[in-house]
């Protein structure tokens, strides 16, 4: 009882300091400003500024920014001050069909449209526009703005748009906890699972590091993780532990380094999934199999050392097979057991089954017979065979604390008589 309460009081203390590290760490992230982190730049993730042009009321073109020059090869001296179906729409669209699109789009009805684009070398791409109506203060149109971004299947914008759109769906909806940090292991991103899980935002944990977030023995592990995965050309794999909003957890963590297309290290990723519930689960398993086992060794035990009360403060117990040294002190733990509490006075080893009684058997035999007798009772061994018991004389063993019988049958008489009388053990049919 006294150990329970040193540990309970240990295991609280424990907690104590923990939560009060979490604390300061907390009050030191609110006390200070996050530091800036460009996350896009250090992903690659160059955002790709979309093509803008406007028009006036008329749609007549006022401007035409450098992306669009890029994308459509007009020059802005070219175009500005053309109607834009001039220039950006295909032939093979009617007139009517353009006219109906400019007027939904000054009444704010058209915020988005995808078609066709012309381009200054007569080829069409297929883009999407994004509209935005620029009003007088009586709310009368005077400009749209427009971005065009080229959504071809192979275009550039569209492989961007794809990757980034697979990136944020991997980092919203993973299960696991996906971070990113820098050569200094400071934070430069996490999903939203991250952040959910161990109750930080944004601000507190991008740009700071571990040992500014967790307390001290979890954020050394990481770091000692973390340095492996850096310095190693392979992806680690590690399982580590964390407190969360949920309680203490158990990470199947993979980390591996991140280089620049130059082959520079420019941080490391890490992606961990919570293994608690398997944990748990795998040692709830190998408990239940080591009573599995505990149970089929004792019920091996009993099979193989059978003990049965034939009369009162009589037991026998038959032996079959080979007798190593194992079981031949699980026999003398059985039989000693059994004359306690039964409160025996005579003990039957029928050693019929056993074919084969060498010096080691013996030798067992008489220190079982010793070591009952020390209780107050006697052993008597039965079912020798001829081959047993030449044996025994030629191995010259001192039988004297063992009264020896051919049958069981004779063993159990002998028994229900009475005690051993005194003397040299003898040879009865």
């Amino acid at each position: 009882m006294e150990d329970e309460v040193q540990n309970a009081e240990a295991l609280i203390a424990q907690l104590r300091a923990e939560n009060e590290a979490l604390r300061k760490q907390l009050q030191r992230a609110e006390a200070r400003p996050a530091q800036h982190v460009d996350r896009q730049k250090f992903m690659g993730l160059s955002i790709l500024k979309p093509a803008e042009i406007r028009y006036d009321a008329e749609g007549i073109l006022t401007a035409w920014s450098p992306e669009a020059e890029r994308l459509l090869g007009w020059k802005s001296e070219d175009v500005v001050g053309r109607p834009f179906w001039e220039v950006l729409t295909p032939p093979e669209i009617p007139p009517e069909i353009v006219q109906l699109t400019l007027r939904f789009t000054l009444t704010g009805q058209l915020v988005t449209a995808r078609s066709l684009t012309l381009m200054a070398d007569g080829r069409t791409i297929e883009c999407t526009y994004t509209n935005t109506v620029l009003c007088d203060p009586r709310g009368e149109p005077l400009e749209v703005s427009v971005e065009v971004m080229d959504v071809s299947q192979d275009s550039p914008a569209a492989t961007l748009q794809r990757s980034r759109a697979f990136l944020v769906a991997l980092l919203t909806n993973s299960p696991s906890v996906i971070y990113v940090k820098d050569t200094a292991f400071r934070y430069l991103l996490a999903n939203h699972h991250f952040l959910g899980l161990f109750g930080f935002d944004e601000a507190q944990l991008l740009g700071h590091d571990d040992h500014e977030l967790f307390p001290p023995e979890i954020a050394t592990a990481f770091r000692y993780a973390d340095e492996i995965a850096l310095a190693g050309g392979e992806p680690l794999q590690v399982e580590e532990r964390a407190i969360t909003l949920e309680g203490e957890r158990t990470f199947l963590s993979s980390k591996f380094a991140l280089r620049s297309s130059t082959g520079d290290l420019i941080g490391i990723c890490g992606i961990s999934t919570d293994i608690t519930a398997s944990k748990r689960a795998e040692a709830e398993r190998l408990a239940l199999q080591e009573q599995v086992i505990e149970a089929q060794r004792l019920a091996l035990r009993e099979l193989s050392t059978p003990l049965m009360p034939i009369a009162e403060g009589v037991l026998a117990m038959p032996l079959v097979g080979a007798i190593d040294s194992a079981r031949a002190n699980e026999i003398l733990e059985t039989l000693l057991e059994g004359v306690v509490r039964e409160q025996a006075r005579t003990a039957i080893l029928d050693i019929t089954g056993v074919r084969v009684v060498d010096t080691q058997i013996a030798n067992a035999l008489v220190t079982i017979a010793r070591a009952v007798k020390l209780l107050g009772a006697e052993v008597l061994l039965t079912g020798m065979s001829p081959a047993v018991a030449q044996t025994l004389v030629t191995l010259d063993l001192d039988l004297k604390d063992l009264t020896t019988l051919g049958t069981l049958q004779s063993g159990i008489t002998h028994a229900l008589r009475g005690p051993r009388r005194s003397g040299a053990p003898q040879l009865r049919r």
